[in-house]
């Protein structure tokens, strides 16, 4: 798998799903070599491309992409059967133009492996704007001595990239360049507003990838998620039915009142009417008083 960053694009560390495989062996020196291998991650010097064989290797990868070249494409790879022509033909009906290509490389888990950080611009359609964009990948030398774009890590069988890898992402310099394509994301949404309708609908997108990469790379925990949502939506039918039933007993209370009031209104009522009687009587009677 490629890793594609930056948080405002959608385009962020795709999450890698280890769990007990991070650590090579349960024995005190595996887990010392994992946790060295974190450490150089994240403490590892990234830099402006300065390997023209690395900086010529990417250009011609993305250039293979954008184009769908699969002969070049191949050329480029450790794995090319990673890689469907069908995908790579609707990624080029949404990108019309890759230009601004700029590299940043760090020594990667073992020798001859490299991260590489590749910054670049990209137009697509219904949106005017260049568009800002990071891309994480891998390079390895072949057994030739010839380097090539890596694929995908191999969780379970490459431990020590895995941990490499989680280690650049607290990377001080790393998190530093992420942000500032996230700034520059931040400004062209500001300005247009079709690129931010973009980003955020490549933002779900991503999204919705990364959680169907994570059922397939863990279905139990896909099992306990449902069991987990099972639970929620029990939950949230017995606050709805609780709530109702405040609600019911609310109007009622509101009922009650209001019949209260009614009848005490009802009562003053008569009340008044039996108090205004005896006093017309009595004026009657005076008038008659004063007639005779």
């Amino acid at each position: 798998m490629r890793f594609k960053i930056s948080t405002s694009l959608a385009m962020v560390f795709a999450m890698i799903m280890v769990f007990g495989f991070l650590v090579a062996s349960s024995d005190d020196g595996g887990k010392a070599l994992m946790q060295k291998m974190y450490q150089k991650g994240k403490t590892a010097e990234l830099k402006e491309c300065d390997d023209k064989e690395i900086s010529t290797l990417m250009t011609e990868y993305m250039s293979a992409r954008q184009n769908v070249d699969m002969k070049k494409l191949e050329e480029c790879v450790d794995d090319p059967s990673e890689y469907k022509q069908s995908d790579l033909e609707n990624l080029k009906k949404m990108i019309k133009e890759v230009d601004g290509i700029k590299c940043y490389t760090m020594e990667g888990w073992e020798d001859g492996s490299y991260v590489v950080f590749v910054r670049y611009n990209t137009k697509v359609n219904n949106v005017s704007s260049k568009l800002p964009n990071l891309v994480r990948d891998f390079v390895v030398k072949d057994d030739s001595g010839k380097f090539r774009v890596k694929t995908k890590i191999k969780t379970k069988n490459e431990p020590k990239a895995v941990r490499y890898v989680l280690g650049t992402e607290e990377n001080e310099e790393v998190k530093n360049l992420i942000q500032q394509v996230d700034d520059d994301i931040e400004k062209v949404k500001k300005e247009d507003a079709a690129a931010k309708v973009y980003f955020e609908s490549l933002a779900k997108l991503s999204k919705q990838k990364q959680d169907e990469k994570k059922k397939e790379d863990n279905p139990d925990a896909n099992k306990e998620e449902n069991k987990d949502d099972k639970k929620e939506d029990a939950a949230k039918d017995q606050g709805q039915a609780e709530q109702k039933q405040e609600n019911n007993d609310e109007k009622k209370d509101e009922n009650a009142d209001q019949q209260k009031k009614e009848e005490e209104a009802k009562q003053e009522q008569n009340n008044n009417e039996n108090t205004e009687a005896p006093k017309q009587e009595e004026n009657n009677q005076n008038n008659q008083q004063e007639n005779t």
